[in-house]
């Protein structure tokens, strides 16, 4: 089965880190009625694009130098809020079949 059985339209995926999978955490989820993906290998983001996507907005934001919490949140949304299509179905195109 790829998804946990529940009521949400909501669908949460993480990989199958041990973190991830904990009794407390899976308790949270299941609390909140999060559908979460199961049966994901273990730190695998060549084929989960939000690692690409955010290792990219991290590399970006990482070179600013900021006042304040809020000019550091400022700046993930918009490096966030930057990324071309283009740059997505490239990381898309990179995935293997």
């Amino acid at each position: 089965m790829l998804f946990t059985i529940c009521d949400s339209e909501s669908v949460f995926m993480q990989d199958g880190a041990s973190c991830h999978k904990s009794r407390l955490t899976l308790k949270f989820l299941d609390q909140k009625s999060v559908c979460v993906i199961v049966d994901w290998p273990p730190q695998l983001p060549d084929l989960n694009l939000i690692e690409n996507l955010r290792s990219i907005v991290k590399t970006k934001v990482g070179k600013r130098i900021f006042s304040d919490s809020e000019d550091v949140w400022s700046a993930v949304d918009e490096e966030w809020n930057g990324i071309s299509a283009d740059m997505i179905h490239s990381l898309y195109q990179s995935m293997p079949s």
